[in-house]
């Protein structure tokens, strides 16, 4: 069937006003891109634009959010969502058009792109801010005086200013400092409200499909984190707990949209933090060994497929290469904090850190992957990177191959040798990681920790996989150093042999959880990891036999210590009067009442243990004589406490 067909059946009159040069273009687009076409089916006049565009300069940031702020015209806010999705895509349409056509290098055309992104979030947020600005009175920093400025931060590819034609465009939202409005709101609330409406305004869908996927992940706490963060916070969480992934991806950060100052004030703060004076190597290979684990955990199950991002001799790996070089050296050189790709890895080669021979094919690399994925991802308009090799025929035509065999000649070569370079950098052996482990650190691959969950005996994994991972997003978790935060995604694989042999993995998930989440049991659990404390035992112990007692502990942590530490079950009275020395509570009404708290925690615990070797009988009778003789303890002591208290 015609790539045509539509316009053949329903719009023959336009195809026949078309002169030969027009009629090739959209015969072009319409095979690289499904949904262009749909497009200009829709709005058919577009096409001469597009056709007259192909021999103009590219227009540039600054003209583009002109003519995205005529928008704010718009009063309606449907019509305003829609009227933005349609810019978006003709100036789309008219990238596309101009890199089928060759018209200028690939980088050149993804930074138009990128400054595409921009102007749709300036006029969305401009739109938003008026529009709270309004209702709300001006936000005023606390500390300045001054208004409060807002503004959106751009990261990974969108940061770049290399972002694919498919992806989601990753940013960060910020405002300057906490304060409150003319009329009462404070400043948290305010740009929450103006960030929303800026979200909704590019990601509801319309007429028109979507403009574009915003994904808010890479900010602190990832998605259990609030919608925006003023800077005094971003500095204390980037220098007191951030992590490497995250001075890895500020590499990329700029501005987008909004308050320029908002932004140059965040830059000025992150980067020390990103470009350290000195790195230690053990950084570099925590790095590495992020791609490693990504790479190995995104494999396609199918092996007709490859993935040309995430797999060996990818496109990721020609960036972590760039980065590594750039965290090492940007330090002591600014000239290396390039946050373009291809630019950064010129500027590296004219630094001398890498041979002219390896960066001419890095970057050939990069350019020949990048188009590879833009083509896979316009055939059907999705953002994927997988290139399917019953499709290689197709791509080896829509990139200028003259056949499929030497386009997979070349992808082959390209990966081996992109793999060897990267390789070259180094790295500690990498360790062994269970699916979940993967998962946690990567947050890619999720079907196959949820198949992993599935085979450990779980009836809902997507369930339990929300259970464990909101262990890693609390914020007592962020709090913690690297060293304990690897500790305990290092105590998941034992974790998962307890689940493997407990038929109560349920209430031992629940449970646990508590513990972290609710307990805030992070820094007490991950010291006895690095001590190999039997408390951890003791933890687990408690979070898969009893809910009652794990609610208990959770609410008094101390209890926790004091039931490990006394472990035998208390029976008697004189078990409960050394038991209330170890306690050491002045107050004799508050220790009575920790006594009876870690009796029964530990009654609780026997009674369970026995549940497999004593009779019913026998197990009721001893936990009875245990409350009997506790209450009757309690009595007397009481009454000596009152019979004291009137003498």
């Amino acid at each position: 069937m015609s790539n045509l067909f539509k316009f053949e059946t329903l719009k023959k009159d336009f195809l026949n006003s078309l002169n030969p040069s027009q009629y090739k273009l959209l015969e072009n687009l319409s095979f690289y891109s499904s949904c262009i076409t749909d497009f200009i089916f829709r709005h058919p006049q577009e096409l001469f634009y597009v056709y007259e565009s192909l021999d103009k300069p590219l227009l540039g940031r600054e003209n583009l959010i002109k003519e995205a702020l005529e928008l704010l015209n718009i009063e309606k806010e449907d019509e305003f969502i829609t009227k933005l999705t349609f810019f978006k895509m003709k100036h789309f349409a008219r990238i596309v058009a101009k890199d089928i056509y060759k018209k200028h290098h690939l980088i050149q055309l993804t930074e138009e792109y990128s400054y595409l992104a921009d102007a749709c979030f300036e006029v969305a947020y401009q739109k938003a801010y008026s529009k709270y600005l309004q209702k709300f009175g001006t936000p005023i920093d606390e500390l300045t005086g001054k208004p409060a400025g807002g503004s959106v931060i751009a990261l990974g590819k969108h940061g770049g200013t290399d972002l694919n034609y498919y992806s989601d465009v990753d940013v960060m939202y910020i405002y300057s400092g906490e304060g409150a409005t003319e009329k009462g709101i404070t400043n948290r609330e305010f740009f929450t409200k103006v960030f929303t409406d800026t979200t909704v305004y590019l990601t509801r869908r319309n007429a028109e499909t979507v403009a574009w996927n915003v994904d808010l992940d890479l900010r602190p706490e990832g998605r259990k984190g609030l919608l925006t963060y003023s800077i005094p916070f971003l500095e204390n969480y980037y220098w007191s707990v951030g992590r490497t992934w995250e001075r890895h991806m500020l590499i990329k950060a700029r501005h987008a949209a909004g308050d320029e100052n908002t932004t140059n004030e965040f830059l000025a703060v992150i980067t020390p933090f990103v470009y350290r004076k000195s790195l230690s190597k053990e950084i570099i290979d925590d790095i590495l060994n992020m791609k490693k684990m990504i790479e190995k955990h995104s494999k396609p199950k199918n092996p007709d497929e490859i993935d040309v991002k995430k797999s060996e001799g990818g496109i990721r790996e020609i960036e972590f290469i760039v980065q590594v070089f750039q965290l090492l050296h940007g330090g002591h050189d600014p000239s290396l904090r390039e946050r373009e790709t291809v630019r950064a890895l010129r500027k590296i080669v004219e630094k001398g850190l890498l041979s002219e021979e390896k960066g001419k094919f890095l970057e050939d690399a990069y350019i020949f992957l990048r188009n590879l994925e833009h083509v896979i991802q316009l055939k059907n308009c999705v953002q994927t990177q997988i290139l399917n090799l019953k499709n290689a025929s197709e791509y080896a035509k829509k990139l200028g191959f003259d056949s499929e065999e030497k386009f997979l000649e070349k992808l082959e070569a390209v990966r081996k040798n992109v793999k060897r370079i990267f390789e070259s950098l180094g790295g500690e052996e990498e360790k062994e990681l269970t699916p979940i482990q993967a998962y946690i650190i990567t947050k890619v691959n999720e079907e196959i920790a949820l198949e992993y969950l599935k085979s450990l005996g779980f009836k809902d994994p997507k369930w339990a996989l929300n259970l464990i991972t909101s262990i890693f997003e609390d914020e007592e978790y962020l709090l913690l150093s690297e060293k304990y935060k690897n500790l305990l995604i290092d105590f998941l694989s034992k974790l998962e042999e307890y689940l493997k042999e407990t038929k109560a993995k349920e209430s031992l998930l629940i449970n646990l959880n508590k513990f972290f989440t609710e307990g805030k049991i992070y820094r007490l659990f991950t010291i006895a990891l690095e001590s190999k404390s039997k408390l951890v035992d003791f933890i687990i112990e408690v979070a898969k036999t009893t809910d009652y007692a794990t609610n208990l502990m959770i609410k008094d942590k101390e209890l926790i210590d004091l039931a490990f530490i006394t472990s035998k079950p208390l029976s008697n009275r004189e078990d409960f009067e050394k038991e209330l020395k170890i306690i050491k509570i002045e107050d004799r009404v508050e220790s009575l009442k920790k006594l009876k708290k870690i009796t029964e925690v530990l009654a609780t615990l026997e009674y369970l243990h026995k549940i497999k070797t004593h009779s019913p009988i026998a197990r009721l009778k001893k936990l009875n004589n245990t409350i009997t003789n506790l209450a009757d303890f309690i009595l007397e002591s009481l009454y000596k406490i009152n019979e004291g208290s009137k003498s």
